[in-house]
């Protein structure tokens, strides 16, 4: 197989000991840097594991097929810093499979170290890519246009009014469409674009974006292959906690994606990009909601691990004001009808009247 080292890849030893333990080797978010913080806990049980790592870009990943689950679809994700130390700290946990709860499983990280032996890993990483200095993403990957400005007959109108979306709220979140890109990661069934902004030096800004699968020559929203995914995340979300400036500071709900987001509302619609909450997106939540009396509601979709559960847990133990949301299986708040999340939202504000 034909060597990669012309693209330059930031850990070409591990590259080249996952090309040739595992054959096929794609890499995501090439180039990115890996963007850390050694920081102090503020509660260490016993004195053990004072500190933790703030990673906030984790930079660029090496997907292979899993040996532990036996993945043959490139869903094993292994971080460039993977087995690198930094600040003290070996990084053999910057690594994830895809099929829910392969990583759970145990002897996960044990299989991998011994596959890949760590310590025989002859180059070092570019270390010019470690820094603390957060790269955001300011510019669109093209040019766009209003999704209010799409034509009648655009499959994603149809599509969007079956989920109960209508294009003036989608652009009224600053969801808009790609008409034309040269960015190698966008292409014909990728062209729903979410801007992620925040808020820097007192003015909102972009610091990341998304897109969504949608393949506008058919209308199918579904990729074809699970090799495609379904989102397209650029740029350090772990650093944001999207929509977080707009809300009211009375109470928030927590969710995984922009849509289970915007079906909440801007006034109290967030969302963390996933099943979980990193070290500085719990922050930023301390500083807008926590810190000033707020509720926190967690409307995460049905399908999170009791591992995932717990690691949420243990972030927010000193969250004083905190609810849950529960949905059936394979339901989440995307799905419910705007009058139905409406209603929901007016129940958690009575609930919390009742609670103060």
């Amino acid at each position: 197989m034909q060597s990669m080292r012309h693209k330059q890849v930031l850990n070409q030893s591990l590259y080249d000991r996952l090309e040739a333990t595992f054959g096929s080797v794609v890499i995501h978010s090439e180039g990115e840097s890996f963007l850390a913080k050694k920081r102090k806990r503020a509660f260490s049980k016993n004195g053990r594991y004072p500190y933790y790592l703030d990673i906030m870009s984790s930079g660029e990943y090496y997907a292979v097929d899993c040996p532990v689950c036996g993945d043959s679809r490139h869903r094993l994700w292994i971080n460039h810093m993977w087995g690198q130390t930094f600040e003290g700290m070996r990084l053999n946990h910057l690594c994830c499979c895809y099929n829910e709860g392969c990583t759970e499983l145990d002897g996960f990280g044990k299989t991998l170290i011994d596959l890949l032996d760590p310590k025989t890993l002859t180059s070092v990483v570019k270390r010019t890519t470690v820094t603390v200095e957060t790269k955001f993403l300011r510019e669109l990957p093209g040019t766009t246009m209003s999704l209010v400005e799409l034509p009648q007959e655009h499959l994603l109108r149809n599509y969007m009014q079956k989920r109960g979306f209508s294009m003036e709220v989608l652009d009224s979140w600053g969801l808009c469409w790609i008409t034309d890109s040269q960015h190698p990661k966008i292409h014909d069934t990728n062209r729903l674009l979410i801007p992620i902004n925040l808020v820097q030096q007192g003015r909102e800004q972009m610091g990341a974006w998304q897109t969504r699968y949608f393949d506008y020559h058919t209308g199918s929203p579904n990729s074809p292959s699970k090799k495609i995914p379904k989102y397209l995340i650029q740029g350090p979300t772990r650093l944001i906690v999207y929509n977080l400036h707009n809300v009211d500071t009375d109470f928030i709900v927590i969710c995984e994606g922009v849509f289970d987001a915007i079906r909440v509302g801007k006034a109290h619609g967030v969302c963390t990009f996933g099943k979980h909450l990193t070290t500085k997106q719990a922050e930023l939540i301390e500083d807008r909601i926590i810190s000033r009396g707020g509720f926190v509601v967690f409307a995460f979709d049905p399908d999170v691990t009791a591992k995932q559960w717990d690691k949420l847990q243990e972030r927010i133990k000193l969250w004083p004001n905190t609810q849950y949301l529960h949905f059936p299986p394979g339901v989440d708040i995307a799905d419910y009808t705007q009058k139905q999340a409406n209603l929901l939202v007016e129940q958690i504000k009575e609930n919390i009247k009742e609670r103060i």
